[in-house]
């Protein structure tokens, strides 16, 4: 379970969901073992700066889970509702 941060306690339904836990890093297999990518897969996604925001920090590579999870959240596509017509058939009236 993800700590709650102690300023959202009285009220969180006035927050993101990424304000509500402490942020922490995660390291490159943790995310690509997430997305069910490869550990390549995400450096090559780093080399061409396409991806989530990264930190290197003492020579090693680490993204922020808020980040993560701001940019999973973005990914969403907003699709229309479908509309259902009854089909008229040949040969009989509806």
């Amino acid at each position: 379970m993800l700590p709650v941060n102690p300023r959202w306690r009285d009220d969180p339904s006035k927050t993101d969901l990424v304000d509500l836990c402490e942020d922490f890093y995660l390291l490159p297999e943790e995310v690509a073992r997430r997305w069910r990518i490869t550990v390549q897969h995400l450096a090559n996604m780093r080399r061409l700066r396409r991806g989530p925001e990264f930190a290197k920090i003492g020579g090693g590579i680490r993204y922020r889970a808020s980040v993560i999870i701001k940019y999973e959240f973005a990914g969403f596509v907003k699709t229309k509702p479908v509309e259902i017509r009854r089909i008229r058939r040949l040969g009989r009236r509806t």
